[in-house]
């Protein structure tokens, strides 16, 4: 059987995203510490709250340069919302926070004001459908990732924040709220990232999951 390794680090859904792995016949092993990174040869990583106190914990449990290490060697790496978004070079969530920095960018603030200059909520909450940047589903530069997922499909997200990648052709995917487009998925080498919350995003959110696995 498959097998996958979840980053356990304390994120908030590292058990939801478990119980999703395991729902598509992959087997779970959950990484308390960095040597047992050598035990799989793929990796998920969780993330809710805040950028700076994921990447506190990260650091805090060795897992820094494990991950960057996982990403340089090429083997199949997902971050999911915040996992996501400290695979980049820094947020500006309460202040700089320097991310992990495999994927180049930036993460800032969702602008609280749509594009006619009403409010607009935040955190970003709920069901959003996605539109891939460069063709269909099946198209290189998207990938596996979301192979048979159909354009507009649509997923659970929440956040405050957004990834701006430094090169356009990083993001696969992306959402609209309040006009703006926001960075829904992205791609570099073999490292992958969901702003949205596959676990929590129904057939298509396992489909995603699916897909990864068989990578």
């Amino acid at each position: 059987m498959r097998k996958v390794g979840l980053i356990d680090y304390g994120s908030g859904n590292t058990f939801s995203l478990a119980r999703a792995v395991e729902k598509v016949g992959c087997d779970v092993l959950l990484i308390s510490s960095p040597e047992e990174m050598s035990k799989v040869d793929r990796y998920i990583l969780p993330g809710v709250g805040a950028f700076g106190s994921v990447m506190q914990k990260l650091e805090n449990k060795g897992f820094k340069e494990g991950l960057i290490s996982v990403a340089r060697q090429g083997k199949p790496l997902l971050g999911v919302c915040v996992g996501m978004q400290v695979l980049f070079d820094v947020s500006h969530e309460f202040g700089e926070q320097e991310g992990l920095g495999v994927i180049g960018g930036e993460v800032d603030k969702i602008p609280n004001l749509d594009i006619n200059g009403s409010q607009i909520r935040i955190p970003h909450i709920g069901w959003a459908q996605l539109t891939y940047e460069h063709g269909d589903g099946n198209s290189p530069l998207i990938g596996e990732l979301f192979e048979t997922i159909n354009d507009r499909a649509s997923f659970y997200f929440v956040h405050s924040f957004a990834a701006l990648p430094a090169d356009e052709n990083i993001s696969v995917a992306h959402t609209i709220y309040g006009g703006h487009p926001i960075t829904g998925a992205v791609r570099k080498g073999m490292v992958f990232g969901t702003q949205f919350h596959p676990e929590k995003s129904g057939i298509a959110g396992l489909q995603l999951l699916n897909n990864f696995l068989r990578l």
